[in-house]
C-alpha cells in the first residue's frame, strides 16, 4: 500500500523529489512489452531434458498457446469497440483528486449494470500467490455511453484518508445488492483475492451474471451437434439376463454401486463436430473470452500481455515509468485492460441479453432538412503557448476557422510552485475548458522553460500525464491529429541545472526525439517549426523580430491542413499489430533506401560524438535525416532530398570534424 496522500479535491501537484516514493511498492521490475516472445520457440525438440511429466506438459502448452495467439492476431483484424465510444479510463489511486471521485459517484447513480475484470501479477519464487493489482470496472449508462474505471490497488491511499473513504464509497455503491455485476467466469473466483482491500463485500453481490456460462449455453443451443457426431450416438447397454429374478426389500447400502448400471459415472463422449461448430470437444468445457470474440466477431483479442507486472503503476500521474519504452509498455497494458472489459460488454449487447434490452439504442432517423439548409459553422482552434507566441494577436479569423491563442510567459508542463504557470493545472480551469471542449484541434507550444530546469525524462512524464487528461475529458480531441505538440526550439540561455549550452542542447534534443516516439501510443502529433539557433534574438531563447513570422505561419499552416482532413469514418476494423509492424518496416526500408541516395561523407576525429555533430548541424541550420554510426573515422550524414544534401555539402568543409575544430567548438560552447 502507498502512504496517505493529501488529496483535497484540487488537482494533484507533482513533487519531483517524491518520484521514488511513487514507484511500484511491491516490485522493482518493469512490465514486459512482449512477454510471449520467449515462449514462441518452445517445441518438443528444444524442451529441456530435466522437465518431465506435468512440468514438461506446462512448458510445451505455454509455447503452443503463445504461437496460437500470435497466429490469431496476424490473421484477424484486432478487437475493436464502436468508435463513437469514449474508451479513455479514469485511473483511481492515492493521487486521484477527490473532486474526480465525487464526480464519478454522482455520474453513475442511475447505472445498474457493471462489467468487471481483474489483473494480477503472477506468482514468483518469493511469492507463492498472485498479487492483486488492477480492478477494471465498466459502468454501462446505455449502449452509447460507458464509464471505465481502472483501480490500481497497489497504489491506494491509506485507509484513514478521505480519499480512501471516497474510493470505498464508490466501490460499495457499484457492488451493492440491487446492481447486476457481469464477469467472464465466476464473480466470486474473480474477486476472491481482492477482498483484502475492503472495497466491497462479496456477500452483497446478489445479481451476478457469469457471461462465460451464458455464452457457452447460447452457443450450444444455437449450434447443435451434427448427426454424425459421436455425442449423438446413443451408447448401447447389454441386455439383462431374462432369468434374473426381481429382488425386493434389499438394504442397498450393503451393495456395491458398480452393480447398478444407472449408478455408473457417466463417460463423457468427445465431440467430433468440425471446429467451426464446436471448437471445444468436451461437454463441460467453457469458452475463453478470446475464442468467443473470434467466433462471434471474427476479431482477435490479443492476450500476449496477460502475465505481466500489473502492479507497476499504469497511470502516468504515478511517475513509475523511467523511459519512453516504460511509458509505451504501460500504455499497451492500459489498452489491454480496457479491452478485457469492453469484450464482454460487446458480447452482452450482441447476445441481446435480457439485462440490456432497455439499453439498446433505437435506429430512428431524424429529419435533417432544416439543418441542411444552413451552412455549417466554422471550426474553432486553440493554442496554449509559453512566451514564444506572445507577439501574436488573438483571435485570428481565417476562412477555415477561428484560432484562439493564450500565451503565458514562464509556462511549463508542470510547476509545483505556481499553478498559474503549470499547463496541467491551467488546462483544468473553466476558461480553458470552454476552449478545449469546442476546439477541432489544439497546439501546445510548451517546453523551453521545463527543459531548462528538469531532465527530459521528467518532462516527458508530464507530457504523458497531460495528454492522458485531454483524451480522458475531451472526446472531440481523440483523433491523433487533434492534439499537436511543438518540438522545443533551440535555447542557449542555460540555467544552473544545465551549466553549459552543450548539456542544455543535449537535453532538448533528447526530449524532441523521445517526444516523437511517445506520440505513437499516446495519440498526438509532433510539429517541427524548423527553428534554428540563427533565428534566436540576443537573449538566446526567443525568436528574433525578423523571424517571428515562423511561429505565426506554422500555426496557420497546421490548422489549415487540419481543416482539410475529412472527418473520421466508421472503420470496420483496425490493422493488427503484426500488419502495422510489417507496414512500418516497409516504410522504414523505403525511407532508408531514399536516404542512402542523398548522403555526404566527412572524416571525423574520435573526440566528436553524435551529440556534438547534431549540435553543430543545428548551428549551420542544416536539416538532416539520419546520422548512422561512425565507421572507420568517417561519418555519413543522410538527407531526405538533394536540396538539403547540397546545402550541407556547401556549408561543411571537408575538415570540419577534425580535432582542431573540435577544440574550437568546445571552447565556444563553454
Amino acid at each position: 500500500m502507498q502512504p496517505p496522500s493529501d488529496s483535497d479535491g484540487s488537482s494533484p501537484s507533482i513533487d519531483y523529489s517524491r518520484r521514488s516514493s511513487t514507484a511500484q511498492p511491491h516490485s522493482s521490475r518493469q512490465p514486459n512489452v512482449n512477454p510471449h516472445q520467449h515462449l514462441l520457440d518452445r517445441t518438443e525438440e528444444n524442451c529441456p531434458k530435466h522437465l518431465t511429466g506435468s512440468k514438461r506438459t506446462r512448458y510445451l502448452k505455454a509455447g503452443q498457446k503463445a504461437r496460437k495467439n500470435l497466429q490469431l492476431v496476424q490473421q484477424l483484424t484486432p478487437f475493436h469497440y464502436p468508435v463513437h465510444h469514449s474508451i479513455n479510463p479514469v485511473f483511481i489511486h492515492h493521487l486521484t483528486p477527490n473532486s474526480t471521485l465525487e464526480s464519478i459517484i454522482n455520474s453513475i447513480q442511475d447505472v445498474n449494470i457493471y462489467v468487471i475484470d481483474t489483473e494480477s501479477d503472477p506468482p514468483t519464487p518469493f511469492r507463492s500467490e498472485p498479487l492483486p493489482a488492477t480492478l477494471q470496472i465498466q459502468a454501462i449508462h446505455n449502449q452509447d455511453q460507458t464509464t471505465i474505471l481502472l483501480i490500481e490497488l497497489q497504489f491506494l491511499p491509506h485507509s484513514s484518508t478521505y480519499t480512501f473513504s471516497l474510493i470505498q464509497r464508490l466501490c460499495y455503491h457499484i457492488f451493492s445488492p440491487q446492481h447486476h455485476i457481469v464477469s467472464w467466469g465466476e464473480i466470486s473466483q474473480e474477486l476472491l483475492s481482492f477482498q483484502q482491500f475492503a472495497l466491497f463485500d462479496l456477500s452483497q453481490i446478489r445479481h451476478p451474471l457469469n457471461l462465460q456460462r451464458y455464452f457457452t449455453n447460447e452457443w450450444n443451443n444455437t449450434h447443435p451437434h451434427i448427426s454424425s457426431c459421436h455425442t449423438q450416438q446413443r451408447p448401447s447397454r447389454p441386455d439383462l439376463d431374462p432369468h434374473i429374478d426381481l429382488i425386493c426389500h434389499i438394504d442397498t447400502d450393503d451393495l456395491d454401486e458398480d452393480l447398478f448400471p444407472d449408478k455408473v459415472p457417466q463417460v463423457h463422449i468427445r465431440c467430433t463436430c468440425p471446429d467451426t461448430i464446436h471448437p471445444y470437444k468436451n461437454a463441460n468445457d467453457q469458452w475463453s473470452l478470446q475464442k468467443a470474440i473470434q467466433y462471434t466477431f471474427d476479431e482477435a483479442l490479443d492476450k500476449a500481455l496477460t502475465f505481466n507486472t500489473w502492479s507497476c503503476g499504469l497511470d502516468p500521474l504515478l511517475h513509475s515509468a523511467h523511459t519512453t519504452a516504460d511509458i509505451n509498455t504501460r500504455a499497451a497494458l492500459t489498452s489491454y485492460a480496457i479491452n478485457d472489459i469492453l469484450a464482454p460488454t460487446k458480447l452482452l449487447f450482441h447476445l441481446k441479453h435480457e439485462l440490456i434490452i432497455p439499453y439498446l439504442s433505437s435506429n430512428t432517423v431524424t429529419s435533417t432538412s432544416t439543418i441542411e439548409d444552413q451552412p455549417p459553422p466554422l471550426p474553432s482552434y486553440f493554442v496554449l503557448s509559453d512566451s514564444h507566441a506572445r507577439h501574436i494577436d488573438s483571435p485570428i479569423n481565417t476562412e477555415f476557422g477561428t484560432i484562439t491563442i493564450i500565451a503565458i510567459s514562464g509556462l511549463k508542463w508542470c510547476d509545483t510552485n505556481d499553478p498559474h504557470l503549470c499547463a496541467y493545472s491551467l488546462l483544468q480551469s473553466t476558461t480553458m475548458s470552454s476552449h478545449l471542449s469546442t476546439a477541432s484541434g489544439i497546439i501546445l507550444l510548451i517546453g523551453t522553460n521545463s527543459l531548462r530546469q528538469f531532465d527530459a525524462s521528467q518532462v516527458l512524464q508530464e507530457v504523458a500525464h497531460t495528454i492522458n487528461y485531454l483524451h480522458q475529458h475531451y472526446p472531440n480531441l481523440h483523433r491523433k491529429e487533434a492534439i499537436a505538440i511543438v518540438a522545443t526550439f533551440p535555447c542557449l540561455k542555460y540555467y544552473p541545472y544545465f551549466p553549459s549550452t552543450l548539456t542544455l542542447s543535449a537535453n532538448i534534443d533528447l526530449y524532441n526525439e523521445q517526444l516523437q516516439i511517445l506520440s505513437t501510443n499516446l495519440r498526438y502529433t509532433v510539429l517541427d517549426f524548423q527553428v534554428a539557433e540563427a533565428h534566436l534574438t540576443s537573449d538566446q531563447m526567443h525568436l528574433h523580430f525578423n523571424h517571428r513570422h515562423i511561429t505565426y505561419n506554422r500555426i496557420l499552416e497546421h490548422f489549415q491542413q487540419l481543416s482539410q482532413r475529412p472527418p473520421p469514418t466508421q472503420r470496420t476494423h483496425l490493422r493488427s499489430t503484426a500488419a502495422t509492424t510489417r507496414r512500418n518496416q516497409k516504410r522504414h526500408a523505403k525511407l532508408k533506401h531514399k536516404q542512402h541516395q542523398f548522403t555526404i561523407s566527412r572524416p571525423i576525429d574520435i573526440h566528436w560524438k553524435p551529440k556534438h555533430v547534431k549540435h553543430l548541424l543545428k548551428q549551420y541550420n542544416i536539416t538532416y535525416a539520419r546520422l548512422p554510426e561512425i565507421h572507420k573515422h568517417v561519418i555519413k550524414i543522410q538527407f531526405n532530398n538533394p536540396k538539403d544534401r547540397d546545402h550541407a555539402d556547401e556549408q561543411l568543409p571537408t575538415d570540419i570534424f577534425n580535432e582542431e575544430h573540435f577544440h574550437q567548438y568546445s571552447h565556444i560552447e563553454h
